[in-house]
């Protein structure tokens, strides 16, 4: 990831969120990964990505340690046109942090993202190099 900001994201309750700006196009169908880091003591909660549809809603598994990360699938859903926002933000009740976030990947169905790229292209679109803002 060297050159690649990270988002850091470590959700602590239920008002806590990220957001990432972004322009679609056309509409389109992308497959959505997430980067992230879980402590063993944190996995369980449950994790939303809105902004698409359908909302991806999914269980944090740990990945052995707040420093150790994974790519993960979260699913495929369909961006509109235009500007919008895509919002990750704890599910339901949350039990000490939900996850280190480093990165989210929405890329063309079928494809694996690419980790060290920070382009915003057409086949790949990595939204956490993009604008975001931590509220």
């Amino acid at each position: 990831m060297t050159g690649c900001p990270s988002v850091r994201y470590r959700c602590h309750g239920a008002d806590d969120s990220v957001r990432f700006a972004l322009d679609v196009a056309v509409p389109r169908t992308v497959d959505v990964w997430a980067e992230w880091a879980c402590d063993p003591g944190a996995a369980g909660n449950q994790l939303r990505v809105e902004g698409m549809e359908p909302a991806i809603v999914t269980e944090v598994a740990s990945t052995g340690a707040w420093s150790r990360y994974a790519l993960v699938f979260l699913g495929t859903a369909t961006l509109d046109a235009g500007p919008g926002e895509v919002v990750v933000r704890a599910e339901g009740d949350l039990r000490g942090a939900l996850v280190d976030l480093r990165a989210l990947h929405l890329v063309s169905p079928g494809t694996l993202p690419d980790r060290k790229s920070t382009r915003l292209n057409s086949s790949h679109t990595v939204i956490s190099y993009a604008v975001f803002c931590l509220k």
